[in-house]
């Protein structure tokens, strides 16, 4: 079992009893990635689909939600920064606000 292996089996031991997993380990696309966030999250119809819009959208949350989200393994090249910027979006976001946790991971083998 590789080390990548092994890190996700313990984030998934520590994962939230409430967390709700949100998969976009099969996403090819910042839209498609954004179309899953949007029906995720039920984000209004106005959801801008970029990351400013998501921050807004994920610092109005008011419940207590705890989220685990399964990372794209293989995400394009020419947009492996917008994954970067996508999950320090969301840190940013759960900075901000004390009702929102994120743990991230990739798909198990």
């Amino acid at each position: 079992m590789s080390m990548k292996n092994n890190l996700i089996v313990h984030k998934y031991e520590i994962q939230k009893k409430d967390a709700k997993v949100l998969d976009l380990s099969a996403v090819t696309s910042k839209s498609e990635l954004h179309d899953k966030v949007k029906n995720f999250f039920g984000f209004p119809d106005y959801y801008g689909g970029n990351l400013d819009a998501l921050y807004d959208c994920l610092t109005d949350i008011s419940e207590e939600t705890n989220v685990t989200i399964i990372l794209p393994e293989h995400w394009p090249e020419y947009e492996d920064k917008y994954i970067k910027n996508f999950i320090k979006v969301c840190g940013d976001a759960a900075s901000n606000n004390g009702k929102l946790t994120f743990l991230f991971t990739y798909p198990a083998l």
